[in-house]
């Protein structure tokens, strides 16, 4: 009888262990599922995190691709974005607000961002957009139609503007962009007799287009200060350039440095073939067919740029003059109309002042944007 009991005994021991090891293994099933399951929402939660990171860095990439475009020369009111660019790892759309027109003058753009990370069957997944204000620096130094350092006489002349881009001028391509910028006073009132910042109209002169006044005005400065004229290496050496008579000269593209440049005979021309730039140390005087432009309406062919030994530029010649000019230490004199020939482009100088009751002037809106600018991120935020 006691040996039956011991083993019922053992028997119930055995019984009793099994069953804590049934709820021990029930245990660690329950939490081994449970981290199993935090495990697997932890890797898909990183991976969430990872695509949604590389969408952001898309989406810089596409600020970056649109601060490289607006840095490009004529991109700055042409280049209104991109969509469905690719990347590795996915793609972006970018835009550029506000719109190009309203951006040939402005000197700041908002740029919105987004990227997306590549998913199936060209799907685009979680999806991040920044956004930033940029600007550039002023279009200098043709960004205005007029520019001085000292003072700027309209006269009687009429100023306007076109854009050589959309073709010659006239018709629907005349505008009123053609802006005026003076550091200091000299002139001290307008056709009106209202203090005009600097910049003086006559009675019958038309200036279509804004005022921009320096430091020495009352109203605060929008233009940038002239400065000296730096030559650039590897220029061709004209020395002394003296055009009387019938004589001409051509110049092809390139890059040419004269001592002075005088045109003074009745039909002396100097004709420009290509793309120029002419530096001239001493004083300029274009008289006689003056510098024919053989690129027709283009002023941004013939860049003019006197150094600091040039401190008079008289444009007087009988044929339509096309061109840009910039000498920081001269006085400016510009004369042409309609039967004589007009003035296309932009001047820039100490002095600036257009002389003659017929005088017409167009500024060249396209020169504003034959300077590369440096384009820079003002502000930054994810929306």
């Amino acid at each position: 009888m006691e040996i039956r009991v011991e083993q019922y005994h053992f028997a119930r021991q055995q019984g009793s262990v099994f069953l804590l090891a049934v709820v021990i293994l029930t245990v660690l099933l329950f939490l081994g599922s449970s981290l199993i399951e935090r495990a697997q929402t932890t890797v898909w939660r990183a991976a969430v995190e990872g695509r949604s990171t590389r969408s952001f860095h898309l989406a810089e990439g596409g600020v970056h691709e649109a601060v490289w475009e607006l840095s490009q020369a004529n991109r700055w009111t042409t280049y209104n974005g991109e969509s469905n660019t690719e990347l590795p790892g996915g793609r972006f759309d970018v835009t550029v607000s506000p719109t190009a027109d309203a951006r040939l003058t402005d000197t700041s753009v908002r740029i919105t961002s987004t990227g997306y990370t590549a998913g199936p069957n060209g799907a685009r997944r979680f999806p991040r957009t920044v956004a930033v204000v940029a600007t550039r620096d002023a279009p200098w130094p043709f960004g205005y139609a007029l520019a001085a350092n000292s003072a700027i006489d309209v006269g009687n002349a009429v100023v306007d503007s076109y854009r050589s881009t959309d073709g010659p001028y006239g018709g629907t391509n005349v505008h009123s962009k053609a802006t005026v910028a003076v550091n200091t006073t000299e002139f001290a009132t307008d056709k009106k007799g209202v203090a005009s910042s600097g910049i003086h109209v006559g009675d019958n002169g038309v200036l279509n287009g804004d005022i921009l006044v320096g430091p020495g005005c009352e109203q605060p400065s929008n233009a940038t200060n002239v400065t000296g004229t730096a030559v650039t290496a590897g220029a061709i050496d004209l020395g002394a350039v003296v055009l009387d008579g019938s004589a001409t000269m051509t110049l092809g593209s390139g890059t040419y440095r004269a001592s002075s440049l005088s045109i003074t005979g009745a039909t002396a021309t100097l004709f420009v073939t290509g793309e120029v730039k002419l530096y001239v140390d001493g004083d300029i005087y274009l008289g006689g067919n003056g510098i024919v432009n053989e690129v027709p309406g283009k002023p941004r062919n013939l860049k003019v740029y006197g150094t600091e030994n040039c401190t008079s530029v008289e444009i007087k010649g009988s044929s339509t003059f096309y061109g840009a000019v910039y000498a920081p230490e001269a006085a400016i004199v510009g004369q042409g109309s309609v039967q004589s020939g007009e003035i296309f482009g932009s001047l820039v100088g100490k002095h600036v002042k257009l002389e003659g009751s017929k005088t017409r002037f167009h500024y060249d809106e396209s020169l504003s944007l034959c300077v590369d600018s440096q384009v820079q991120i003002r502000s930054w935020q994810e929306l």
